[in-house]
């Protein structure tokens, strides 16, 4: 398939929730945040967020081992102001209907939030081919 196709392909990411094993926080900074220090392992629980075409960016729940009937699906979400922050940053004008199954519990600690929004980075670079974090071909390709 071409780059100039109008046909694109879903791109699935995944990303694995963690347990911190230790974790130090700093002073909160000018910035609003502290910084931290952590070691952490990632877990065999992962996190997979599928990229569609689509005119805007949009994000639905999947049905799936997690109850996500209170997560948010707005522009609260991390997924959400991850791909809106790499539009932005890239220039694209494209969108992307998210679509996230989660297998990491909710609250429980352990970045199910954190791995949406870095399988969402990575989803959407490789359907936007921004090229950002890949210098393989796109899945338009």
């Amino acid at each position: 398939m071409s780059a100039e196709s109008s046909e694109l392909r879903a791109v699935v990411a995944t990303a694995p929730g963690k347990v911190n094993l230790s974790l130090a926080v700093g002073a909160l900074g000018d910035d609003g945040y502290h910084p931290l220090a952590t070691t952490f392992m990632a877990l065999t629980l992962v996190e997979q967020v599928e990229a569609c075409p689509a005119a805007e960016i949009t994000l639905e729940y999947l049905p799936g081992p997690i109850d996500t009937t209170g997560l948010s699906t707005d522009e609260s979400n991390l997924a959400i102001r991850a791909a809106r922050a790499l539009a932005e940053f890239t220039g694209t004008t494209q969108g992307a209907a998210l679509r996230i199954t989660k297998h990491v519990p909710i609250a429980g600690g352990m970045g199910g939030g954190s791995a949406d929004a870095a399988a969402t980075l990575v989803a959407c670079d490789r359907l936007w081919g921004t090229c950002l974090l890949y210098t393989s071909p796109s899945p338009r390709d």
